[in-house]
């Protein structure tokens, strides 16, 4: 079942306050629902009670800006938050995209500010690294500084090529939020890019990576797995972003060499499922996307030696372990019998596609 994180406002029990819950999606804004929640007792013991409450959801107000970076640079949802062009930057068509794309040869894009105010938000771009250059930057967004220089950065980068290890082994991939705690401290979040892409992404090929920034922690994820999540010290609507770029950082290292398509930034955090729907191409609640989703059958799950998956809308189904590698492909059918018996423990990431529509869903293996 597809989740969404959804602002809750409950009309009794708790008066007045507004909570957030992963719950399935498909709600209708300004709508009343019974809400069922389990909570675990304040002595810390296994009990638990089941609790009902009536709640309404509030009126989705979230933003999207859109760059499909093809033939412009233009925001394509008419904002007006076009971004600029400095120096060497060429709109080429590419084979694998099968579209326009941007190629940044020795420049950068400028945009406007766009996330300060917000309490979330959802950074999404696809790009292609052409020549690897230590501490480039693909995005960032924020203003820069250094605290022993009596001010301080603040804001979210990333990096495809560090080299953070000293060259030896993987020159990792390295993703930083950084600014002021609410004590008015410079403060860093565990950069470390964990478990998948411990090495930079190779010359040539094309990626995606997205970034989901809630009010309580930030997931970042590549080719729609996730590889790190943190809790959120630092306080994303303090962040003021007067210093945003693609291709470029606040400071002065190297430009990214390389090309980029489909920038997308909104103004709420979204779902893996969400992210790997944007990520292929879909629109978020499409009647398409909800159809062949609601075709998916996945079960047991959590599975220890078979896993039974039906998925009659999609063309393929594929699996992929913690580390992003597929384990197994398979066509699109019904009742697929597989063996996971030769499986590790762990999550897996399971992806359904056909021509329209990508889906991931989550399999535990025991």
């Amino acid at each position: 079942m597809k989740t969404s994180t959804y602002t809750i406002s409950f009309a009794s029990g708790e008066e007045n306050t507004i909570k957030r819950f992963n719950i399935p999606s498909g709600l209708t804004p300004a709508t009343k629902y019974d809400v069922y929640y389990m909570g675990v007792s304040d002595d810390g013991n296994s009990e638990t009670t089941i609790s009902k409450v009536e709640a309404t959801t509030l009126a989705d107000n979230s933003i999207v800006y859109r760059w499909p970076l093809e033939n412009d640079v233009l925001e394509a949802n008419g904002s007006g938050k076009d971004a600029t062009i400095d120096g060497t930057v060429n709109f080429l068509n590419d084979t694998e995209k099968g579209k326009s794309v941007t190629v940044l040869e020795d420049g950068f894009l400028k945009l406007p500010s766009v996330i300060q105010g917000m309490n979330e938000t959802t950074i999404s771009i696809w790009f292609r690294t052409d020549e690897n250059r230590i501490w480039s930057k693909l995005f960032s967004f924020g203003r820069g500084g250094q605290p022993w220089d009596g001010g301080y950065r603040e804001g979210l980068w990333l990096t495809p090529y560090s080299d953070i290890d000293g060259g030896e082994p993987a020159d990792p991939l390295f993703f930083e939020y950084s600014g002021l705690d609410e004590d008015n401290n410079w403060t860093i979040s565990d950069p470390w890019i964990k478990g998948v892409h411990t090495s930079h992404p190779a010359v040539g090929e094309w990626h995606h990576f997205a970034v989901s920034i809630s009010e309580l922690e930030f997931i970042a994820y590549m080719d729609g797995v996730e590889i790190l999540r943190e809790d959120l010290i630092i306080d994303l609507a303090e962040i003021t972003d007067t210093e945003n770029y693609i291709g470029k950082g606040y400071w002065a290292d190297a430009l990214f060499k390389g090309a980029v398509s489909d920038l997308q930034i909104h103004s709420k955090a979204l779902s893996q499922e969400e992210i790997g729907v944007i990520m292929n191409g879909g629109n978020l609640g499409s009647e398409e996307t909800a159809k062949a989703e609601a075709s998916i059958k996945m079960y047991p799950n959590p599975a220890k030696n078979n896993v039974t998956i039906s998925a009659k809308e999609f063309n393929s189904v594929e699996i992929f372990n913690s580390l992003g590698q597929s384990v197994m492909e398979l066509n699109g059918g019904k009742d697929i019998e597989v063996n996971t018996s030769k499986f590790n423990t762990g999550i897996y990431i399971v992806r359904f596609s056909n021509d329209d529509v990508s889906v991931a869903k989550r399999l535990v293996i025991k």
